[in-house]
């Protein structure tokens, strides 16, 4: 019998890239099907929750990052630059125009619809923005070539998403609901039987949820 976990993630959340070798590998395994769902960032779709926020939590935020990233043997460096942009002087405060988020929650959206889905592509492009291997990820073709690598027509995705940027700007935003009904608004979330696994360090009560295990490859 397969077991379906619905995966909500976001472009935005360190903690959505340190889950992706895990979410990959349990993608893999022939008795589960991944329904993954991207997500708008949290400082976009619940904008009024971080004006308040204090420099205390953006610290240990920062050290916590790059203390997960290193225990978990995965690379990792703040993004250069960042998938949102922020008002100058603020710590978590979204600037009205975001051409980086809209460009490649446009290119998720556009490949979820596609029978290769979505996750490949969101394993990718995160790899690109997050390892800190690839400053200025937004030029130079970056995009379209780890697209590419991925398995993706780029051109062919493109065009799907500004062709149809209405429709699926609607689909991010019932996947933005679906997540709340799911039981939690924070990411990464997993939704198996009506039951939320918040966080990336609620990975391995998911596994022992669907009673999988993964190889430690």
């Amino acid at each position: 019998m397969i077991k379906t976990v619905d995966a909500f993630l976001s472009v935005m959340s360190v903690y959505c890239y340190l889950v992706i070798p895990r979410l990959a590998r349990l993608a893999d395994h022939p008795e589960v099907e991944i329904n993954f769902r991207p997500v708008s960032p949290g400082v976009l779709r619940n904008q009024k929750a971080y004006f308040d926020r204090s420099m205390m939590e953006q610290n240990y935020f920062t050290l916590d990052a790059a203390r997960t990233a290193q225990f978990l043997g995965i690379p990792f460096k703040d993004p250069d630059p960042s998938p949102v942009l922020f008002e100058p002087g603020s710590i978590w405060i979204a600037s009205e125009d975001q051409p980086h988020i809209d460009r490649l929650m446009g290119l998720l959206m556009a490949a979820a619809e596609t029978e290769r889905g979505a996750l490949p592509l969101y394993g990718a492009i995160m790899r690109l923005i997050w390892s800190g291997e690839t400053p200025g990820w937004h030029q130079g073709g970056h995009v379209q070539r780890v697209t590419e690598a991925a398995g993706y027509d780029f051109a062919s995705l493109e065009s799907r998403y500004r062709d149809n940027a209405v429709r699926l700007r609607n689909q991010e935003m019932a996947n933005n609901e679906a997540m709340l009904t799911g039981g939690h608004w924070g990411v990464p979330l997993f939704v198996h039987n009506g039951e939320p696994f918040y966080g990336q360090d609620r990975f391995d009560q998911l596994l022992w949820r669907l009673g999988v295990a993964l190889p430690n490859t």
